[in-house]
């Protein structure tokens, strides 16, 4: 009995304790999100380079997280020699997980963008250019029709992470969307990098609590 009440009352701490997301350029809250696409390192300016995007769902909004090889928002002065500070890193969405619907991004201005493709809906760019933001977009991916502007975002070092509520998407809780990401910049004349795609169940992630229980072994007794 007394052991029974041990397990509910875990599984209950369990359950209750969210991830409590913040946009604020802190990466710590990231650390225990298992929904991760890494890259290799393959473009010749480095602050392009897209390494890892992450993405989790919390309180009807998605957030979003992206990792380069580099620096991600350089300054001018941060910019390798010889590159140009201008990059524009997108987050592709298919919302409905469904190929035969939106952008199939096999292929990209007449080039083959050997990925694993999937029928993008929406995107979510952040536009980076000499120094400042150029483009806090998402859009329709078909239309390029505006969805939002100048939605939450904040980077420092090597990465960046954006909320994006859940009804400026079209999805709902218990959904289920594919994803990937590519950056296009006038880097590496105009290159762009493309990550394959993996899927994300729109439902909190419960995560363990941290330090001791809150009840004490005599509360149980």
């Amino acid at each position: 009995m007394i052991k029974n009440l041990i397990t509910i009352i875990m599984l209950a701490l369990f359950c209750s304790i969210s991830l409590a997301m913040t946009i604020d350029g802190n990466f710590d809250d990231w650390a225990q999100v298992p929904t991760k696409i890494d890259d290799d390192e393959d473009m010749a300016d480095s602050s392009g380079d897209i390494k890892m995007i992450q993405a989790v769902y919390e309180e009807g909004n998605l957030y979003l997280r992206m990792t380069v090889y580099g620096t991600i928002t350089p300054a001018m002065d941060e910019t390798p020699a010889g590159m140009t500070n201008r990059y524009y890193y997108h987050w592709i969405l298919d919302t409905d997980d469904n190929i035969n619907t939106g952008f199939e991004n096999s292929e990209y201005e007449g080039n083959p963008t050997d990925v694993d493709p999937i029928g993008v809906d929406v995107v979510v760019m952040v536009g980076w250019r000499d120094g400042n933001p150029n483009g806090v977009e998402i859009y329709d991916a078909l239309t390029e029709e505006l969805m939002m502007e100048n939605f939450d975002f904040a980077s420092e070092g090597d990465s960046m992470e954006a909320m994006v509520p859940e009804d400026v998407i079209g999805v709902n809780e218990g959904d289920t969307i594919a994803l990937s990401a590519f950056q296009e910049g006038a880097s590496d004349n105009w290159s762009v990098d493309w990550l394959e795609p993996t899927t994300l169940m729109f439902v909190p992630m419960a995560v363990k609590p941290e330090g001791k229980l809150a009840v004490k072994w005599a509360e149980i007794k």
